[in-house]
C-alpha cells in the first residue's frame, strides 16, 4: 500500500506522547483468576460490582480466567487473599511499563518509518484523526468503489464515520457486509482490523476484492470515536464511550457493547454509572449505539461482524438468556465459524475458539450482534475476539497489528465465501 505513505510517514504526526496529566497504571499488576467454584465466581461478582480492580478480561463461568488490574495498594492483602482461594498467576508486574513500551514503539517506529519507507501503515496505531484520513484518501484513490460518510455524531460531536464499498457489476441484488470496530475504545487492533479490511477491498490482487462481486460492505473503523481519543490521550484502558451521566456526574461513558435493547441491565452488565460495563439508563441512550442501530434497521445485512478484543475467539449468539428464544441458525453459523477459525489459523497458526459467547466466554447482555439477530435484522452475526490471550491484552504490540490484521481478514473472507455458497443469488 505504497499511496499511503505521503499520509502517514510525511511527517512525525505519528508520534504519541502521552498527555500531561493522564492517567498512569504504575505498579498496577494484571492479575489472572481462574474460578473454581461458585464460591468463587460470587468473589470476583463482588470484586467487578465495587470496582476494587479494573476489570480487564470479564468472567462468569466456572474455569474460565478473569484478568484484573490490581492498584499497589491493594496488592499484598488482595492477592494474598485470592491466592488462597483459587488458582492465580501473575500476567505483568506492571502496567504503566507495557503502556510506556507502547508509546515508545510508536515514536521510534515513526522516525524509521519515515527514513525508510517502509510500505504498509500497519506498523502503527491510528488516532481517530488518523483513521479520518485514511478512510478520506481511500475514497480518493478509489472514488469508483469507496464512499466516505457520517451515519451519526458522537456524543462529543465527531463523526460516525462509515465506508461503504461496492463496485458497480450491473447487478443490484447483493449481500450486504456490516462490520463495526473499536466500540470499546481501548481494543485499539479492531480499528486497525477494520482499516485492513478496506484495504483488501480495494486491492484488486486481494481474495478480499473478489468477493465485491457479490458483496457490498459497510464498515465503521471507529464506532466509539470519542472513547478512542480518551484512550490515546489520558486514559490508555478506557472502555466506555464518553457521555456524561446527571445522575452520577463523577461517572462518565456507557459501555456501548452493553446498551443495546435486547437483554438490557441483564447479567454480565451493570445499572452502576461508575462501572465499565453500564448499560445506562435506557437502551440505546448512548448516541454512538442509537446511530448503529439505526444504520442495522436500515440496511439490514445478511452478515453482521463486530470486532473486539481480546482472547482469540469467535463468538455467536445468543450470549444472554432469553426465554422462549433460541439461535435457530446456529448449527449453520457454527459450521461456517469453524472454516473460519480454520482459514485464520492457515495464516500465522494462531488458534481461536468459535461457539456460544456464554458457554465459551460469559454471559453478558445487552450486546449488539445479539439485537440484531434478535430483531431479524441479519441472518448471520458474529463477534471477534481478537489477539491475544492475555499476555498483552489490549495493550497488544505494534509488530502484531500487521499479522493479526492478516489472519482475522483471511477469515472473513472464507466466511463470506461459505454464506454465498448457502446463500446463492
Amino acid at each position: 500500500m505504497k499511496f499511503l505513505l505521503l499520509l502517514f510517514y510525511s511527517s512525525s504526526l505519528c508520534n504519541w506522547v502521552r498527555a500531561e496529566g493522564a492517567v498512569t497504571f504504575d505498579n498496577y499488576k494484571i492479575l489472572r483468576v481462574v474460578p473454581q467454584n461458585p464460591q468463587h465466581l460470587e468473589m470476583i461478582n463482588e470484586i467487578e460490582t465495587t470496582q476494587k480492580c479494573l476489570v480487564l478480561l470479564q468472567g462468569g463461568n466456572i474455569g474460565q480466567p478473569v484478568d484484573l488490574a490490581v492498584p499497589p495498594h491493594l496488592q499484598t492483602d488482595f492477592m494474598d487473599n485470592l491466592r488462597d482461594q483459587m488458582p492465580t498467576e501473575i500476567i505483568s508486574h506492571n502496567i504503566e511499563t507495557l503502556i510506556n513500551r507502547e508509546s515508545m514503539q510508536m515514536q521510534m517506529e515513526s522516525e524509521f518509518s519515515t527514513e525508510a519507507g517502509f510500505d504498509t501503515v500497519f506498523t502503527q496505531y491510528l488516532t481517530f484523526t488518523k483513521i479520518q484520513q485514511f478512510v478520506l484518501q481511500l475514497q480518493e484513490l478509489n472514488p469508483n468503489l469507496v464512499k466516505v460518510s457520517s451515519y451519526g455524531k458522537s456524543f462529543e460531536g465527531r463523526d460516525l464515520i462509515q465506508v461503504a464499498v461496492q463496485k458497480n457489476t450491473g447487478s443490484t441484488n447483493k449481500h450486504l457486509v456490516l462490520m463495526d470496530c473499536g466500540l470499546h475504545a481501548r481494543e485499539w487492533i479492531t480499528n486497525m482490523e477494520c482499516c485492513h479490511w478496506l484495504t483488501q477491498l480495494c486491492d484488486t490482487s486481494s481474495p478480499a476484492h473478489a468477493l465485491l462481486d457479490n458483496f457490498n460492505f459497510l464498515v465503521m473503523p471507529s464506532a466509539n470515536p470519542d472513547g478512542l481519543e480518551h484512550s490515546w490521550n489520558t486514559f490508555r484502558l478506557w472502555r466506555k464511550t464518553r457521555n456524561t451521566n446527571p445522575t452520577n456526574p463523577a461517572c462518565v461513558g456507557t459501555d456501548p457493547n452493553r446498551n443495546w435493547a435486547f437483554g438490557h441491565s441483564g447479567t454480565g452488565s451493570s445499572t452502576d454509572e461508575c462501572s465499565d460495563v453500564y448499560c445506562g439508563p435506557a437502551p440505546f441512550s448512548a448516541p454512538e449505539t442509537l446511530a448503529l442501530s439505526k444504520v442495522l434497521k436500515e440496511q439490514e445485512p445478511t452478515l453482521y461482524l463486530s470486532m473486539h478484543s481480546y482472547s482469540q475467539l469467535i463468538l455467536m449468539s445468543y450470549g444472554c438468556d432469553a426465554p422462549g428464544l433460541t439461535n435457530k441458525n446456529f448449527t449453520e453459523q457454527q459450521t461456517i465459524a469453524n472454516k473460519a477459525v480454520q482459514a485464520l489459523h492457515d495464516v500465522h497458526q494462531t488458534t481461536y475458539e468459535a461457539g456460544n459467547s456464554k458457554t465459551i466466554l460469559y454471559e453478558a447482555c445487552g450486546c449488539s450482534t445479539d439485537w440484531a439477530l434478535a430483531e431479524n435484522l441479519c441472518k448471520y452475526a458474529y463477534t471477534y475476539e481478537l489477539r491475544d490471550t492475555g499476555r498483552t491484552g489490549f495493550l497488544l504490540p505494534e509488530d502484531q497489528i500487521a499479522p493479526t490484521c492478516d489472519e482475522t481478514s483471511a477469515s472473513v473472507v472464507t466466511m463470506c465465501t461459505e454464506i454465498l455458497k448457502r446463500n446463492p443469488l
